[in-house]
């Protein structure tokens, strides 16, 4: 029974030790082995992995990717800033082995994954993996599936605005009315 009350102690104190130091953003150093160290726990130890999820480190990890893909860290691409967005997805990705936390991720940090997706980082096979997780989640189906609807309506809209702009590439576009006098004369 003591032995059984101190690792429960010590779990607490690791998760609560890492979500600490997540929490404080100043040395992503510091930082990017936590989100290793809470990748890897998360996903050896089932216990720790609740406790993570119990103490709101998705949440936490969720929002620090937000700020990392709304930064200019993806276009100047350190190698130590990229180091930091893969250990971001790869916590992320090891949570995502549960029913429980694909939800969380999916609602938190979707659109966030799909950026990471389409930038060239190291970070893009971990987060195709993390969508296919994610899909693997009956719940998450819908909203992944609108996203895809909405970024090919996207894409769609934007070749037909570059192939009209190149079609009269040079020409100045007159209104129906100036056309129409212009034949009359």
């Amino acid at each position: 029974m003591i032995n059984k009350s101190i690792n429960r102690t010590e779990n607490a104190f690791i998760v609560t030790l890492y979500v600490e130091i997540i929490k404080n953003e100043n040395d992503k150093t510091l930082l990017t082995y936590a989100n290793i160290a809470i990748a890897r726990l998360s996903l050896h130890n089932k216990i720790l992995r609740q406790e993570f999820v119990k103490r709101r480190a998705i949440n936490i990890l969720a929002n620090i990717l937000k700020r990392y893909n709304n930064s200019n860290v993806n276009q100047t691409l350190k190698n130590k800033d990229e180091n930091f967005g893969l250990s971001i997805i790869h916590a992320l990705l090891n949570f995502s082995v549960t029913a429980e936390s694909q939800s969380i991720i999916c609602i938190l940090a979707l659109d966030d994954i799909i950026k990471v997706i389409h930038s060239r980082t190291k970070a893009k096979g971990l987060a195709i993996k993390l969508l296919k997780n994610l899909q693997k989640n009956k719940k998450n189906r819908t909203q992944i599936y609108k996203k895809e609807l909405l970024m090919k309506s996207t894409r769609k809209l934007n070749t037909s605005d570059n192939q009209i702009s190149t079609r009269f590439k040079g020409r100045a576009l007159r209104s129906q009315s100036a056309h129409i006098k212009s034949r009359q004369d």
